[in-house]
């Protein structure tokens, strides 16, 4: 008898780490506490159809951007075996996840960060409907910790801190919202973003490193290897200046 599917459709920011943690211990615990802020226009958008059946593979299929993923989907499955104990519905899920991003791969960009926040965020939705119960941030927080550690830090809007600390409430199972500032740490963060150079100096910068020929003015209609390199790292430098305006835009209004 053909399995009956049932779907979510769900998205996850990726996050910029303020204060950066350096490393973890047991199981998916930080060393130190974090502090991000989260990028709302960086995205992970995840459709996800599920089966209510043990007897399948977990991951029966899995896209992104249309093509098939063989390294994500292998991870995905071994972390759904990793969380049973914690999210016992997983013994018996077996889904197919089709996944895209609103910004470029490789980038610069924590995707895995959007990318384990949305599983996150897609696990919590289907066991409510399942069971009709409410989401809890903090489980799909915990769930999204255990999948990749920023993760957990990209569930709440704005700012989030992850970590127990002695400076401020933290958690070391599950990122929080975090906006108990000094007035001057925005003040300090857009005196450093105005001072960054401008995109086409960025772009030149890393075009050197890279050893990316830019095309010549005159060098049209072709899809050379060069030209093609050089469109990826402009359209990744092009984000970027994006995302440092968003950054900007999001100390604006809590400031």
């Amino acid at each position: 008898m053909d399995q009956i599917y049932h779907k979510v459709i769900v998205q996850a920011p990726s996050n910029i780490a303020f204060v950066k943690y350096w490393g973890k211990f047991g199981r998916q615990y930080p060393l130190n506490p974090s502090l991000s802020m989260t990028l709302n226009k960086c995205l992970t958008q995840m459709e996800i159809e599920y089966t209510l059946d043990s007897s399948l593979e977990k991951i029966t299929e899995f896209l992104f951007e249309n093509q098939e993923n063989d390294k994500f989907k292998k991870r995905i499955n071994q972390y759904l075996y990793d969380i049973e104990d914690v999210f016992p519905l997983a013994k018996r899920l077996s889904l197919k996840i089709r996944s895209s991003n609103t910004f470029p791969h490789s980038a610069g960009i924590a995707s895995s960060a959007s990318a384990m926040a949305a599983v996150a965020t897609g696990l919590c939705s289907i066991k409510a409907q399942i069971t009709g119960e409410q989401v809890c941030l903090e489980e799909m927080s915990t769930l999204a910790r255990l999948g990749s550690g920023s993760a957990c830090r990209s569930i709440f809007p704005k700012f989030s801190i992850w970590g127990k600390s002695e400076h401020a409430a933290g958690n070391n199972d599950f990122g929080i919202k975090y906006d108990n500032f000094h007035p001057n740490f925005f003040i300090k963060i857009n005196e450093s973003l105005d001072q960054n150079k401008k995109i086409d100096d960025i772009l030149n910068k890393v075009l050197n490193e890279l050893s990316v020929k830019k095309p010549s003015i005159n060098h049209q209609g072709s899809d050379s290897k060069e030209d093609t390199n050089y469109e990826l790292v402009k359209q990744s430098s092009i984000k970027s200046e994006e995302s440092v305006n968003e950054i900007k835009e999001n100390l604006m209004e809590k400031n």
